[in-house]
């Protein structure tokens, strides 16, 4: 994946951006980033306004190494044009913001993407509900 990371990281904003309009090209995207990198941007799907650097890095433990990862994380996106640098800060690329839509699923969409561990966690919350 850091192949397509350093491709898209040496095309202009405009070409990636034309990329990003694509549904199922920006979710092949998204799903090639670490599981840090993803967290970040859908944390700053519903922000519209720019955010300083500090105020992102305050999302983790001050002198942790989470900092550092955090803030690995965040140079990605920006490297991917995902996050866009401005003097006030970075926001969410608005054609990714477009493209990134959350759809409402039904009970039986979710039940048939269920995995062993979710079944068992809903089966004990089911139970505990009951008693």
């Amino acid at each position: 994946m850091d192949q397509l990371h350093s491709y898209l990281g040496s095309l202009p904003a405009r070409a990636v951006a034309r990329i990003y309009q694509h549904t199922h090209a920006l979710t092949t995207i998204l799903e090639s980033l670490p599981a840090l990198s993803q967290q970040c941007l859908m944390r700053m799907v519903c922000i519209t306004h720019p955010l300083k650097r500090e105020q992102l890095l305050s999302w983790v433990r001050p002198g942790s190494a989470s900092k550092r990862k955090l803030a690995q994380a965040l140079d990605l996106l920006v490297k991917l044009h995902l996050l866009l640098r401005g003097k006030e800060g970075v926001v969410l690329n608005k054609e990714a913001r477009g493209t990134v839509v959350v759809t409402p699923v039904s009970y039986t969409h979710l039940r048939a993407h269920e995995t062993p561990e979710h079944l068992v966690c809903r089966l004990l919350l089911e139970k505990k509900k009951k008693e």
